[in-house]
C-alpha cells in the first residue's frame, strides 16, 4: 500500500536545554535590593530536519525595607545568626 513505509520508519532526534541565571543583591539592616536575570533557551531538531527552539528571557529588580521587629523574632535570629554565620 502506498504510504505504508512511513508509518513504520524510525525518526532519529536530539533535545537541548541550558539555563543561565544571574543574580546580584545588597543588604543593609534595613534595606535590601537586588537585580536577577533569567535565560532559557531549549533545542529540538530530527534528521528531517525539523527544528523547533524556544527562547526565554526576563530581568527583574527587587526592593524591600525591613520594618521593626519583635523581641522574639530579634532573639531568634540572632542566635541563627551567631550559630550559623549568617
Amino acid at each position: 500500500r502506498e504510504g505504508e513505509e512511513d508509518i513504520n520508519r524510525t525518526i532519529n532526534n536530539i533535545s537541548f536545554g541550558l539555563d543561565l541565571d544571574l543574580a546580584l543583591g545588597y543588604n543593609s539592616y534595613r534595606w535590601f535590593f537586588g537585580t536577577t536575570f533569567n535565560w532559557r533557551n531549549y533545542n529540538y531538531g530530527n534528521q528531517e530536519s525539523d527544528e523547533i527552539g524556544f527562547n526565554t528571557s526576563y530581568f527583574s529588580v527587587h526592593v524591600g525595607y525591613r520594618f521593626n521587629d519583635n523581641k522574639p523574632m530579634r532573639k531568634f535570629f540572632g542566635w541563627f545568626e551567631d550559630t550559623f554565620g549568617f
